[in-house]
């Protein structure tokens, strides 16, 4: 292949795995590590195809001046040899270069048997995505079963991180806190009132009729999950993870339930999440 075709290639393959990058950020897909491994790659050789290129031309251009001299052309240009290290080495600094970049961002782990106590989520802001990325996973679930989009509700965001937090701080995972606490009475201590009719019940009685409203109070959904990495993969893995769950699907596709809110807290490699509903 001459060294123009081979710059044509790496360009298409560079600009594909850049709309592929793109792609995976807009549809939350856990494959930008690849995405940047391939960028790296392709932009790597389609800088080195350009530069041959360009070297070859120069070179034809030697090459006619000596042959017009009388020159031996075969003295011009690199050795196999040299050519082979020179591709050897620059494939060796890209597949370090991606390795540490992977391992930098949590997508490999150097050492799987070591303790990883590293906290790779440190920042209030890192929980902040996860929690949107969840509620927009979620609101595709539910977009997918036919079912109305669920709102962001603030206030039991609020409740719903405080208990992620009290998780991760106290070291349990339950719906019930330690003093036998549940989310409604979380609601309640945070003034936040749920209460949904569901159904009607007309009764006949010798006084005349009796209708009876029934109500939901709202329903929650809690995960645990450990030594994952990325905002994307640690939100699409709690989803898939409640899907899985005829429990958690059902609270997740209650046609009644309005609004939600999602709470996250990391401890180290753990992630605490809850997902309150009303």
């Amino acid at each position: 292949m001459t060294p123009k075709n081979k710059t044509l290639m790496w360009l298409g393959i560079l600009f594909a795995s850049i709309l592929s990058f793109l792609f995976g950020i807009i549809l939350s897909f856990p494959l930008l590590a690849y995405s940047y491994l391939i960028i790296i790659i392709a932009s790597a050789m389609t800088i080195n195809s350009t530069i041959k290129y360009f070297q070859e031309r120069k070179r034809g251009r030697i090459y006619n001046y000596a042959e017009r001299k009388g020159w031996d052309r075969n003295n011009y240009g690199k050795s196999g040899a040299r050519k082979a290290g020179e591709s050897f080495a620059l494939v060796s600094v890209i597949s370090i270069t991606a390795v540490l970049l992977m391992a930098n961002y949590g997508y490999l782990d150097l050492n799987p048997d070591a303790p990883n106590d590293r906290t790779f989520l440190v920042a209030g802001d890192d929980s902040e995505v996860i929690e949107k990325q969840i509620h927009d996973i979620i609101n595709q679930e539910r977009s997918q079963y036919g079912v109305k989009s669920l709102e962001w509700d603030e206030k039991l965001a609020s409740i719903a991180r405080a208990h992620s937090q009290d998780m991760a701080d106290r070291g349990y995972y339950s719906h019930d806190s330690p003093e036998g606490k549940s989310f409604s009475d979380r609601y309640k201590e945070g003034k936040f009132n749920c209460e949904i009719a569901i159904s009607e019940t007309t009764t006949e009685t010798t006084d005349g009729t009796t209708t009876t409203t029934t109500y939901s109070v709202g329903a929650e959904n809690i995960n645990f999950l450990e030594g994952i990495h990325g905002e994307g993969i640690i939100a699409s893995e709690a989803v898939d993870g409640w899907m899985d769950s005829e429990g958690h699907k059902e609270n997740i596709l209650t046609k009644y339930y309005k609004n939600e809110g999602i709470g996250v807290a990391v401890s180290g490699n753990k992630v605490y999440i809850t997902q309150d509903f009303c």
